[in-house]
């Protein structure tokens, strides 16, 4: 079916590209070579998806000749038909493409030739993932033998082993990172799926809370996490520590070691460990609806487990971003920072939207908070306090900490921006809704001559949205206040600036607007040097003394010169 679904895709884009090139008939050779590039390497993409499945499907019935009658007749012919028609077409194609390459040294450093190295190598690194853990299944006797766990892991391991080689001899390594990053991100979600249900499932076994022996239903998820480990973990250590760490801090690197490692550890480990504390109390203290104790805190160790892996990853990853670091704050860390301020922000909102619904529910049934529902949901939402505010005031302390030590480069930080303005947004839309919704119910139940208690209760969550988006909206709000008045009264330089590199108004803006000087801008055409607007308003901290000075743009940072006009 998978098989199927690749062939479909391939073929689609094989159209689509034929119908955007016809759709441009007088393109410039530019064009016409970008358009015979795109067209080849589709083509190449798509054939070697279809000889793959040929040849996996024809290796399986050879393996198992009896296990795949079931899908009759079909079967056999399409792994046939893909396998003739595939191979001596593929053959051709990749011959010619090789004739290119070779005699067009040019055509090496393609776009698509990249993305098409990049994008089968992926398939094939997923393909081989799941017909690898699923190899390693029936070798630890979890699942019976079926032909095409081993004629899958043959066929797409050997693609994905030539477009490997491939990669490092008609690539420039500098143009893999994003490849490295996505290879490293499938072996790093597979690996903690894996760890976490080994431990999970071992955690069951050791704590009796499933059957007793080594071959019941803990056992067999303790080993199917462990397959999926060993795969997962061979995947990462190859893609990460192998190739993926040595690359240089771009965008993709910071992308995946920010977002994917430190954002979306810290997110996974929150939610697992507020999941588990809230299990806990509520049947300490709440009403967990059963007494049998197996059956309610049946997925208490799933939660833990996830809670230790994703913590092991979320502190890895924040590890490794302070390796090599200087000491001085920078953008890098500042993201870091408000990324997981927004994080630990979003999970103690929720808290506070479930106390208020607590107390809203309190109110309507007009009974104190001992049992039902009701306390359930006091337990949910302190839960979500404690674990999710004091992260959230960790993190945000950093930011505050040091916009009072250095209020021109912190107030001048755009991540310091985006996160004000994002939150301020995000919770004025959140307000705006619930006051709709609200709204409804309330002229709905006096339409409806249904109006009280009830109306109270049904209006619960619109109006815990309400306050909480107005409680995130109003302190927020006071913040930036704070700050556009510091911004004003601190930010300060010279009263001419000239700034000698790239075109970029808005850089000249924000540096107008941080010192209030006058800013003019000279371009640079040798195309020497990037604009960063926080290090030019830092390094203009220091010319406050001087009327006049220029600003060059040089590859090792802003070089800022005092002039006499």
């Amino acid at each position: 079916m998978i098989g199927t679904l690749l062939v479909t895709l391939s073929f689609i884009l094989i159209v689509t590209v034929i119908v955007q090139a016809a759709r441009h008939p007088d393109a410039s050779p530019a064009d016409r070579q970008s358009t015979r590039r795109i067209f080849q390497y589709v083509l190449l993409f798509g054939l070697t998806m279809v000889t793959a499945v040929g040849i996996s499907g024809l290796l399986a019935r050879i393996m198992q000749p009896h296990a795949l009658d079931v899908a009759g007749d079909a079967f056999l012919a399409r792994s046939i038909a893909f396998t003739v028609v595939g191979i001596p077409l593929l053959s051709l194609v990749a011959a010619w493409i090789r004739h290119q390459l070779k005699n067009h040294p040019r055509e090496q450093g393609s776009t698509s030739w990249v993305l098409y190295v990049i994008a089968v190598s992926l398939v094939s690194l997923i393909m081989l993932t799941s017909s690898a853990s699923e190899l390693l299944q029936w070798a630890f006797g979890l699942t019976s033998f079926k032909g095409y766990f081993v004629a899958d892991t043959l066929v797409w391991g050997a693609v994905w082993g030539i477009h490997w080689r491939l990669s490092h001899r008609l690539v420039n390594v500098d143009r893999l990172g994003g490849y490295f990053m996505l290879g490293a991100f499938i072996g790093l979600v597979v690996s903690v799926v894996g760890l976490s249900e080994m431990l999970s499932g071992s955690a069951r076994f050791f704590f009796h809370l499933d059957q007793p022996t080594l071959i019941g239903k803990t056992s067999n998820t303790a080993l199917h996490g462990l397959t999926l480990f060993l795969v997962g973990a061979a995947i990462w250590l190859w893609y990460w520590l192998r190739h993926g760490i040595r690359t240089k801090r771009d965008p993709a690197w910071l992308t995946y070691v920010l977002l994917i490692g430190v954002g979306g550890g810290l997110a996974a480990a929150l939610t697992a460990t507020s999941f588990a504390f809230y299990q806990v109390l509520v049947w300490l203290i709440g009403n967990p609806g059963t007494a049998n104790a197996k059956e309610y805190f049946d997925s208490l160790p799933t939660a833990l487990s996830i809670a230790l892996v994703a913590g092991l990853v979320w502190w890895y990853h924040d590890a490794l971003m302070r390796v090599g670091t200087v000491t001085a704050r920078g953008e890098v860390e500042r993201i870091r920072d408000y990324l997981l301020a927004v994080i630990a922000l979003f999970s103690a909102s929720g808290g506070l939207v479930l106390l208020v619904v607590a107390g809203i529910q309190t109110m309507a049934t007009g009974t104190i908070v001992t049992g039902g529902r009701e306390l359930n949901t006091l337990i949910a939402a302190l839960t979500l306090l404690v674990v999710g505010g004091p992260t959230w005031g960790w993190f945000w302390s950093r930011g505050q900490r040091a916009a009072r030590q250095e209020p021109a480069a912190e107030y001048a930080s755009p991540t310091r921006r985006i996160y004000l303005y994002s939150l301020l947004g995000v919770a004025s839309i959140v307000a705006l809704a619930a006051l709709l919704a609200g709204t409804y119910f309330l002229i709905d139940d006096i339409l409806g001559a249904q109006l009280g208690l009830s109306t109270l209760d049904r209006m619960r969550f619109p109006i815990a949205f309400l306050v909480t988006a107005g409680a995130i909206a109003s302190y927020h709000w006071a913040v930036w206040a704070v700050q556009r008045k510091q911004f004003v009264n601190e930010m300060h330089g010279p009263k001419s600036v000239l700034l000698i590199g790239p075109d970029q108004p808005a850089v000249a803006a924000d540096i107008a607007k941080a010192t209030k000087s006058r800013v003019r801008v000279w371009v640079r055409t040798d195309g020497v040097g990037e604009w960063n607007s926080t290090d030019i308003i830092s390094a203009l901290a220091d010319c406050e003394t001087h009327e006049s000075v220029v600003v060059i743009a040089d590859p090792s940072g802003p070089r800022v010169i005092p002039v006499r006009r």
